[in-house]
């Protein structure tokens, strides 16, 4: 009798870890998921900052939608960021907040500057595969 409550306590454990790492498993994948829907817009946001970083404005610029790039040559981008010195000053960039809704994004976080961290906040919209920033603002001065 004891052997058979045993055998039974042995198969509901055995049930239970299955049960648990299959549990274990679709979290997993629900957090791959969402990081991969949220990474091209992250990506993007941080490509920007990098490009801008190193001083490479063209490939900044060619991150930005269709319609600024349209009235925006490289000479008046550069000149449009040179107004935003946390934005050229920049040694490196976090997003804490990152929101994805169909083709619009929006991520939030830091600067990090010389004189001290700084609010950023980068609006994003797909078009086809691709992410473009539509707007950029560092503590609380948009780009212009």
């Amino acid at each position: 009798m004891a052997e058979g409550k045993s055998s039974t306590l042995k198969w509901v454990g055995v049930g239970c870890g299955v049960l648990l790492l299959i549990g274990a498993c679709g979290v997993a994948s629900a957090f791959f998921a969402c990081d991969r829907m949220l990474s091209p817009p992250v990506g993007q946001a941080r490509g920007f900052f990098g490009d801008l970083r190193s001083g490479d404005y063209a490939s900044a610029l060619a991150r930005t939608n269709a319609a600024y790039q349209s009235t925006h040559t490289v000479e008046a981008f550069q000149v449009a960021v040179t107004a935003m010195p946390a934005a050229t000053g920049q040694t490196d960039v976090s997003f804490s907040n990152r929101n994805v809704e169909g083709a619009s994004a929006t991520v939030s976080g830091s600067l990090a500057t010389p004189s001290g961290d700084v609010p950023v906040t980068v609006r994003l919209s797909r078009a086809g595969e691709h992410w473009y920033i539509d707007s950029v603002t560092v503590q609380g001065q948009m780009l212009q």
